[in-house]
């Protein structure tokens, strides 16, 4: 009895010393902000992801004892929960270039099946049990996945990831940037620490950003119940300055369970994930090869650009499924009356997308037209709202697309809510205003088939050979709560590339 009981103050006094060590720079948190002292040294979690038939990306990071230069870290992968049936393990070492994280890419498995993993430290200590689910093999028939973006933890609370890690039904999340934020809106100080914080600028700096992230419980759970493929955005990065860029990238792959695909370009996000000839998917990076002026301004790159160009072209998967940071489809704001002081330049509401480059979008979708792509859905983030359209070359232009019939349409498109950042009714607009300009945006947009301006949350793509259902899901930010609601969902149907005008009121399966 004396040894469970020294053993019980020792877990508890090093959980809390540790704790106390790993975010040193914090005098005083928000609400639900704490590290998981419970399975101390293993204080933010598990997380696996970039899953292939074969193998899976684990992850975690070890708290390392004073004066450590290495620590070895061993792993199990288990059919069942309570390990008795363990189909793979291993040893690693981790230290602190890696700033103690852990990154197996743990192979030898079977495709389409779901895996329990966990980590064990030098003393013994194991981590939590996280899942892991290997992409499926050919003649798979269905598969669902969360696409989701814009978590920022100083905004709200991380209702949406809580609900998502509580779900038995996805496969797979796909979170499309924005992962973590570089500073805090001054509009949205929901839960912010204290010191106030600073934007990073250094691979410190980004490190301890993205360990505050991880001493969110709801994001360690959904980290912890899913497989992930993640890509980032500008707040994730900072491509202004170079120097700090390489830095912030290099501290997103130690904290996120990301393949490296190139000895060449270590860093590179953009790759394909196949699964079992249902789909396919296009995972784009719009940030690090951008030109902004001249002749050859660019999102993509052309290295990039034909990559994806061929990728999608030779695919053979049912659906194309293209991961984007930003909205491809296009927010018009031509012939809106000027007195009503919305954003934009005139002609689109905002240019940080591919409406900052529209000729490029154009010579894009020309492309997927030219080449006869069928089955094509983006699903995009970055805006904050929700946005579901028919992808066109010119949606104005009735001679090549029809807003009755859609026809004209080559693919689709859907923007889900942000998981946490602010949108029209943050900014201070009212709501009745709000409706207002939502009609009228529905109205000067064609292509457009559904938008809310003021839900957060994530949407899941539920997919068959027949279809693919888009859901909406929607959370409060403002409060942590249970509270949880199906926004709508729409149809795209095998070979119409255009959403059903029919929206969905029931969700897949409820």
């Amino acid at each position: 009895m004396k040894v469970w009981v020294a053993i019980l103050f020792w877990i508890l006094t090093l959980g809390s010393a540790t704790a106390q060590n790993e975010l040193p720079s914090v005098d005083s948190l928000p609400p639900n902000i704490y590290l998981d002292t419970a399975y101390a040294p293993f204080l933010f979690g598990v997380t696996s992801g970039d899953p292939l038939t074969d193998r899976v990306i684990i992850w975690t990071r070890i708290t390392a004892a004073n004066g450590a230069t290495t620590v070895q870290v061993k792993w199990e992968m288990a059919l069942d929960p309570l390990f008795n049936n363990i189909v793979n393990s291993g040893g690693t070492e981790t230290t602190a270039t890696k700033d103690w994280t852990v990154k197996v890419d743990a192979a030898g498995l079977q495709p389409g099946t779901r895996y329990y993993y966990r980590f064990v430290a030098p003393n013994g200590s194991y981590s939590p049990t996280g899942r892991a689910k290997t992409a499926p093999a050919n003649g798979v028939s269905s598969f669902r996945m969360a696409s989701l973006s814009c978590s920022s933890i100083y905004s709200g609370f991380f209702n949406a990831y809580r609900r998502l890690g509580e779900r038995d039904d996805i496969d797979l999340i796909v979170h499309l940037g924005d992962y973590i934020y570089d500073f805090v809106d001054g509009s949205e100080k929901v839960r912010v620490p204290s010191p106030y914080p600073t934007e990073p600028n250094d691979i410190h700096t980004f490190r301890e950003r993205h360990k505050y992230y991880l001493a969110d419980p709801d994001l360690r759970y959904a980290r912890q119940q899913h497989t992930w493929v993640a890509i980032w955005d500008n707040h994730d990065i900072d491509i202004k300055h170079p120097e700090i860029d390489k830095q912030a990238k290099q501290a997103f792959f130690e904290y996120l369970p990301i393949r490296e695909v190139s000895l060449e370009e270590p860093y590179r996000i953009y790759r394909k994930f196949s699964f079992g000839g249902l789909f396919d998917i296009f995972m784009l990076d719009m940030n690090s090869y951008v030109v902004k002026d001249g002749e050859n301004k660019t999102f993509l790159g052309d290295t990039q650009l034909q990559w994806l160009q061929n990728e999608v072209s030779q695919s053979t998967a049912k659906w194309k499924i293209i991961g984007s940071q930003k909205m491809v489809g296009g927010w018009y704001s031509k012939g809106i009356p000027k007195f009503l002081g919305l954003p934009g330049d005139g002609t689109f509401f905002d240019t940080s997308s591919f409406d900052g480059h529209h000729k490029e979008r154009k010579a894009l979708l020309q492309f997927f037209a030219d080449s006869a792509i069928n089955n094509l859905v983006v699903i995009s983030g970055d805006m904050h709202m929700t946005f579901a359209m028919n992808l066109s070359l010119d949606p104005h232009n009735r001679k090549t697309y029809k807003r009755r019939t859609a026809k004209g349409s080559v693919g689709v498109e859907i923007l889900t809510g942000s998981i946490s950042r602010g949108n029209f009714d943050e900014a201070g607009a009212p709501k009745p205003a709000i409706e207002v300009i939502r009609k009228i945006s529905m109205r000067t947009n064609p292509h457009h088939v559904f938008t809310d301006f003021i839900q957060h949350g994530y949407g899941i793509l539920d997919i068959t050979t027949e279809r693919v259902i888009a859901e909406m899901w929607y959370s409060p930010v403002l409060y942590k709560t249970d509270i949880e609601k199906f926004g709508i969902g729409l149809r795209v149907r095998n070979g119409k590339n255009k959403w059903d005008w029919r929206l969905l009121a029931e969700p897949v399966n409820e």
